[in-house]
């Protein structure tokens, strides 16, 4: 089943647990297609990709969590692929055999401060919903995370030092905007130096201390 929506290709994600999510700008400009596939009880994530002859090969085809899927799923893609795509396909003709591109997701609320430089860590905006997918590498949590950025309850950056890279969620108080949560990527252990350049940027950025 082609995914003709963003609505449709981020339930995949979560449903998948994967980041297919990430794929939509490519998506959207017609080089990448995706398919929900169901054979039996297994239901996997199959992309297409256009190549340079105007034609389309099979790019990755996986189940729930990035796995392999079984082979019997793999013989029906293949069928599927060779009876439906005659070689080489025209784009115009790629184009309307496949899914229509995408709606583009709408941003999330605008981040009420500004980035910068705080010690040795970059504090960069995060704007959409595409570089909250690039900075977690998950559809599950992406999800959740972008719902209460669209919100505007709280509004997220990223925090890059030399050794790492680290979400950082605020939220408003009564004077202004607190610290919610740090994250860093792929780990449990948020670095103490990165805390206190959070939190000297938070204070600078809102004028509370020079």
């Amino acid at each position: 089943m082609p995914i003709r929506d963003a609505e449709a290709l981020y339930a995949l994600g979560r449903q998948q647990h994967n980041c297919v999510a990430s794929y939509k700008d490519l998506i959207v400009e017609g080089s990448v297609y995706i398919y929900r596939v169901t054979v039996g009880a297994e239901v996997s994530t199959l992309s297409l990709a256009e190549n340079h002859c105007g034609g389309c090969v099979i790019d990755e085809l996986k189940t729930v969590c990035n796995l392999s899927v079984s082979k019997q799923t793999r013989l029906v893609v293949d069928r599927w692929f060779q009876k439906g795509h005659p070689w080489p396909l025209p784009p115009t003709k790629l184009r309307n055999r496949l899914s229509t591109p995408i709606e583009a997701a709408p941003p999330f609320a605008p981040t009420p401060l500004p980035g910068g430089k705080s010690g040795p860590v970059e504090i960069i905006a995060i704007r959409n919903i595409e570089a909250l997918t690039k900075l977690l590498g998950s559809s599950t949590l992406t999800d959740s995370f972008s719902q209460r950025a669209r919100s505007g309850r709280e509004h997220f950056y990223q925090a890059v030092s030399a050794q790492s890279s680290h979400m950082v969620s605020i939220e408003r108080d009564r004077i202004g905007y607190r610290l919610k949560e740090v994250r860093r990527i792929g780990s449990n252990t948020v670095g103490g130096d990165v805390l206190i350049a959070v939190s000297d940027w938070l204070g600078r950025t809102q004028g509370r201390y020079r």
